[in-house]
């Protein structure tokens, strides 16, 4: 049989079924590509997505020269570009990279009688594939060559485990068999979207009459993918259309196209960092729908819950947009023990397709999108006192060998922070530099520490440009170079102006969670010892974190011996908060960390008046200054001014952000007026600085006055004033 008919048979059978079909097509990869290219004419018939890499696409199917496979094309990276639309047929090309997040995304578009038509090599050739997404999962000082293939083990193990995907390769041609003349109790389609539409429409009708009952009445709506949640939130801001205002949020605006469609009039969208904003109040007698709710942080629906009288809370309970089980065992734990007023609905009949659906069966076991909670319950929370606990870092080797192993530590991941997808089990799997510690209580994980090694940067061969390390340190401290990785010793070093950062190593603690069951038995601090005394041996110098901030876990680190030494100047659009960075030493020198601290008042003081959004509570920070301002500081450091002018020469003469020199360039304004007196710099250069630092003009004001078009433009000016300045500077030192 060949291809044609093969593809026809499945989507038969895709129709047939009421189900979204996977076809595994797998061999060499331009008999692969020539397979696609066989069935042209029906994936173009039909709404179609291929996702296929740039050079791929170039030259197997160049849309200019019409040899395109499906009536869109793009790169797995712009996979979300299609959430709230309805795809009959997906090309999933793993020979273009097989990114985790991407392959869930885009399947969520596929409905009833559609095919996902996933390419591999033979599983054979799995050993030896220069798979693309590789290249993604390593860091300076390690390589390519240095990638786990744990990931594609599994992968391979769940291909040859399902039982309900049909594969096509040179080896295995058996055609599926389709009997479309006896249904013999198929599904219609007729019949499982009227029994959906019939729980959507409860749901709806029960929703609007406890919303309207109460001002005060909150609801809570949790449904898997493809159970009609987004539209239900569409019908329910029509009825309401009349009566309330009703404002619409999300973590990404493409996640509630399907609200907007299914809701009669327009409903204003606005992102959680413009609901929060201080300058914004909700209109009297408003609503609140929030879709994909678990996508945010716990923090950011309680300050919503707060500002407005009445909440729609929607998400669903898979991971693929970052969603995590915190919402779940946090949030909703609140609310049904905070407000008597709340309701939870959930709807659990798949309206997109039939039940028993093939592709949600193979990427729920594979992708671990739907592994339940160890407590379905949100009422009540137990405290287990266990009377052993055992600890150990493990190989991720053992996380194939034992599956179920993998499904518990994903699972806590999940269920304790609000960002993790299916990319972050790749990268736990696969990526050289990471580390992972569990804790378990008999053959139950109930706590996790995941640990990514970085630098020392400066001792770094020759990356791809050419550069050392020494060399590759000087370009991220001009901000020439943004590497790949070593996220704090980047910081350090391009944000913070630390070069010696560049000699350290660091051991990050990217995740550590504890099981909501086992809070009060110290694990996480237990943790942080364990990976401290493994820091020591193997000579790091620091342990390090870098987090949205939260109350209570800025008190945890500070608890634990970590300094703050630096608060983000981005407000993040999902948790609305800045991120910290922490640090601890292990066996490193304490003196830049703290300087960092003793500087970190005087950097808050400009972010408050010059970059932050909303203001921070300085009290919540546990803030330590050092009893001297920045004037007094500089007076008291001889030093510090030639650091200060050092990090000036790398904003006006190359790409250091503004941010991270302002506060610095601010002292020195204030310090020595002369060397930016109009008779010096020239009248606009003056009143530039003098507008922006002085004053505080705000970005629109300051492109009113000087007509500059935007943020680039007034960075760019304020270089050249800055340069200026600088000259000055150090001729009145000199002198």
């Amino acid at each position: 049989m060949n291809f044609e008919n093969f593809y026809r048979a499945a989507q038969a059978q895709a129709i047939a079924h009421c189900h979204r079909q996977l076809l595994w097509l797998s061999g060499e990869q331009q008999w692969c590509y020539a397979q696609l290219q066989s069935i042209r004419t029906l994936l173009l018939e039909v709404d179609s997505a291929a996702l296929l890499s740039k050079q791929v696409s170039q030259q197997y199917f160049d849309t200019a020269q019409q040899r395109n496979i499906c009536r869109s094309q793009l790169a797995a990276k712009d996979s979300a570009k299609f959430l709230g639309q309805e795809l009959q047929a997906v090309v999933f090309d793993g020979y273009s990279g097989f990114n985790p997040d991407s392959l869930a995304i885009i399947s969520g578009t596929l409905v009833a009688g559609s095919v996902l038509i996933l390419l591999t090599p033979d599983t054979e050739e799995f050993g030896d594939w220069q798979e693309p997404e590789m290249d993604n999962l390593w860091v300076q000082p390690y390589q390519l060559k240095d990638v786990r293939r744990h990931f594609l083990a599994w992968l391979k193990t769940n291909l040859a485990a399902d039982t309900q995907l049909l594969h096509f390769s040179t080896q295995t041609l058996i055609p599926p068999q389709v009997n479309l003349a006896k249904r013999n109790g198929l599904p219609r389609r007729d019949d499982f979207i009227e029994s959906a539409q019939a729980k959507q429409g409860e749901f709806v009708k029960a929703c609007y009459n406890h919303l309207t009952a109460d001002g005060d009445a909150c609801a809570v709506l949790t449904a898997a993918r493809g159970r009609g949640k987004s539209a239900a939130l569409g019908l329910l801001a029509s009825l309401f259309a009349e009566q309330k205002t009703v404002y619409l949020t999300a973590w990404t605006t493409q996640a509630v196209l399907q609200v907007i469609r299914f809701c009669d009039y327009p409903v204003q969208f606005l992102t959680p960092l413009q609901l929060l904003a201080e300058k914004f109040e909700p209109v009297a007698n408003s609503l609140l729908l929030i879709d994909e709710a678990a996508a945010l942080s716990v923090d950011v629906l309680l300050q919503l819950s707060a500002k407005f009288p009445q909440c729609v809370y929607s998400s669903t309970t898979q991971g693929y947009e970052g969603t995590g089980q915190g919402f779940k065992l946090r949030f909703l734990e609140y609310l049904s023990t905070q407000n008597s007023q709340c309701r939870f609905y959930h709807l659990d009949l798949p309206m997109r397709w039939a039940a028993n659906d093939p592709v949600e069966n193979w990427l729920n076991e594979f992708l671990l999108l739907n592994i339940p909670s160890n407590n379905e319950s949100v009422s009540a929370v137990s405290v287990v006192q266990p009377l052993h606990y055992s600890m150990a870092k493990i190989d991720v080797k053992q996380l194939l060998e034992q599956p179920s192993l993998m499904r518990q530590l994903y699972t806590l991941l999940a269920q304790a922070h609000y960002r993790t997808t299916p990319s972050d089990l790749r990268i736990i799997l696969d990526s050289p530099n990471t580390h992972l510690w569990l804790v378990r209580q008999n053959t139950d994980i109930v706590a996790v520490c995941l640990v990514a090694l970085e630098g020392a940067i400066g001792s770094f061969t020759s990356d791809s440009q050419g550069l050392d390390g020494e060399q590759l340190s000087r370009a991220i401290y001009r901000g020439q170079r943004r590497p790949r990785g070593n996220l704090i010793p980047q910081i350090l070093i391009a944000q913070e102006g630390v070069l010696d950062a560049k000699r350290y190593k660091f051991a990050r603690i990217v995740r550590i969670a504890t099981h909501f069951s086992h809070r009060r038995a110290a694990l996480a601090t237990q943790l942080l010892a364990e990976v401290e005394r493994w820091a020591s041996e193997r000579g790091i110098d620091y342990l390090g974190a870098n987090f949205s901030i939260q109350n209570d876990l800025l008190k945890f680190w500070q608890k634990s011996g970590f300094s703050l030494l630096r608060i983000g100047s981005q407000q993040d659009k999902i948790t609305a908060s800045y991120n910290a960075l922490m640090l601890k030493s292990v066996v490193g020198d304490t003196a830049f960390v703290d300087t960092l601290a003793d500087q970190l008042p005087f950097k808050l003081a400009y972010q408050q008046q010059r970059l932050f959004d909303a203001p921070l509570d300085m009290t919540e920070l546990r803030l330590v200054a050092s009893g001297l301002n920045h004037q007094q500081y500089l007076a008291a450091h001889p030093m510090y001014l030639t650091w200060c002018i050092e990090q000036l020469h790398c904003f006006a003469y190359y790409y250091r952000s503004l941010e991270s020199i302002g506060y610095i360039l601010l002292l020195l304004l204030q310090k020595y007026p002369l060397c930016w007196h109009a008779d010096v710099l020239g009248k606009r250069f003056n009143s530039l600085l003098d507008g922006y630092f002085i004053k505080q003009l705000g970005q629109a004001e300051m492109g009113i006055k000087f007509s500059l078009s935007g943020y680039r433009s007034l960075v760019k000016e304020l270089r050249q004033a800055t340069g200026c300045f600088v000259v000055a500077l150090e001729e009145a030192q000199r002198n």
